[in-house]
């Protein structure tokens, strides 16, 4: 048969056992490094404290003055709640500073009105969901030593109710095991 010895018919299995087997170690490292990864965002037995992103403070600008924000930092998620005096074509926006306890955290960001119909916002940081936590859009990252949020948001010419109050509320999602 053209050549082929009995014992060159042998070594492709024997080609295909090693590749099979460095196929095999190779994806075993992979998940010992996408565990150890995995661990440390998600607190994995063994693998260190979890961190734990925090709201340090939040406040709002609108027209130039600076209104602070009530924060909860308890349970999950955590929120920052700026309850605002509105008028027609006011714009302003609502900013969070954040730390992360035990090393970088990835969040994702909701933002809600008490008169969406109206207020909207306008550019917010790109982990921010429209309702509800999405694990295709990725997080941002909180780091140790501190990170800054921007919410810019602006109310139309046609909210024609002068002085109205509306509560902003922002509220941030730890996103555990997603890179």
């Amino acid at each position: 048969m053209g050549g082929v010895t009995a014992e060159h018919e042998r070594r492709p299995g024997k080609w295909r056992f090693g590749a099979i087997v460095a196929a095999v170690i190779l994806a075993l490292l992979a998940f010992i490094v996408y565990s150890e990864y995995v661990g440390s965002e998600c607190g994995w037995p063994g693998c260190g404290p979890v961190d734990v992103p925090v709201i340090l403070n939040a406040y709002a600008i609108q027209s130039g003055v600076k209104t602070y924000c009530t924060v909860a930092n308890e349970g999950v998620p955590q929120t920052a709640v700026c309850d605002l005096v509105v008028s027609g074509t006011n714009s302003g926006a609502i900013v969070l500073n954040m730390t992360s306890q035990h090393g970088g955290s990835l969040v994702q960001f909701g933002n809600y009105t008490s008169d969406d119909l109206y207020i909207h916002f306008i550019s917010t940081p790109p982990c921010t969901y429209p309702s509800g936590p999405l694990l295709n859009i990725g997080g941002c990252r909180v780091n140790e030593n501190g990170t800054t949020f921007t919410f810019n948001y602006t109310v139309p010419q046609s909210f024609v109710l002068s002085g109205r109050h509306v509560s902003f509320t922002i509220t941030v999602t730890k996103m555990c095991c997603w890179p």
